[in-house]
């Protein structure tokens, strides 16, 4: 999901490869919908936003790929913001966090 170059970009050119990176990114919103968090085993915002950011890629593969309107989509371009809201709000809460501290 950080692809800057067209040989990583996602493109229904290369299926095997297309179908491999959408199902790990799949993978990732499942792991991510079904994970419990801590001792109390609650929610967290980390979640929140990697859920989302697979599922635009979900909705960016369906409306520039399959409709045929594009050869091929970089998707470090489109998420990059998503990420940096995620770590603003971390540093938010703790000026120098861990990197374990992400909830």
């Amino acid at each position: 999901m950080t692809s800057r170059t067209r040989e990583l970009a996602l493109s229904l050119h290369k299926r095997e490869a297309f179908d491999q990176a959408i199902g790990v990114i799949r993978l990732v919103r499942d792991v991510f919908l079904g994970m419990k968090v801590g001792t109390v085993e609650s929610w967290k915002p980390a979640q929140t936003h990697v859920v989302l950011a697979c599922e635009v890629v979900f909705s960016l593969v369906e409306d520039l790929l399959l409709s045929g309107r594009y050869d091929f989509v970089m998707l470090g371009r489109f998420l990059h913001d998503l990420i940096e809201n995620l770590f603003y709000l971390v540093r938010m809460q703790t000026p120098n966090p861990t990197p374990l501290r992400i909830d």
